[in-house]
């Protein structure tokens, strides 16, 4: 789950790789966007390597994330995801992603300490098991019955 602090529509994360991106899939999504007009709520993650098909996605206006801060100093991305990795690194980072306009996305939040934390460095986007929310088989029956 990704909680928002703006209140605003969410964005939707969408991890690729070379071994799982389909080779048509700029066609595809194009195709699924002229009918859900998703355009603004996508965010494609990819996870190593420079993928051609990404940046293709990215000229027709959908947003690139990666984990790589190399990718913020080149600014290739819209979005920089990173797991936790201490408030001091989160601090310095978010410092280079505002500098550089690149959206900041905190991942693995597990803790009401790190989401506080967060919070007092203004960042929107957190997601981790801090939101996960089981749900008992007797609801999900209840309300699909």
């Amino acid at each position: 789950m990704l909680y928002d602090a703006s209140k605003s529509s969410l964005p939707i994360l969408i991890s690729l790789n070379a071994k799982v991106i389909p080779a048509n899939i700029v066609s595809f999504i194009e195709t699924q966007n002229n009918f859900y007009k998703t355009t603004k709520h996508l965010i494609f993650y990819y996870e190593s390597g420079q993928l051609e098909e990404l940046f293709q996605l990215k000229s027709l206006g959908y947003k690139v994330a990666s984990g790589n801060v190399i990718d913020v100093f080149q600014k290739k991305i819209d979005v920089y995801d990173i797991a936790s990795h201490g408030i001091e690194s989160i601090k310095e980072i978010k410092a280079l992603c505002d500098s550089k306009n690149i959206q900041f996305i905190a991942a693995n939040v597990s803790t009401k300490e790190e989401l506080l934390q967060l919070e007092e460095l203004k960042v929107t986007y957190v997601f981790g098991n801090y939101y996960k929310k089981s749900i008992r088989m007797k609801k999900v029956i209840e309300k699909v019955a």
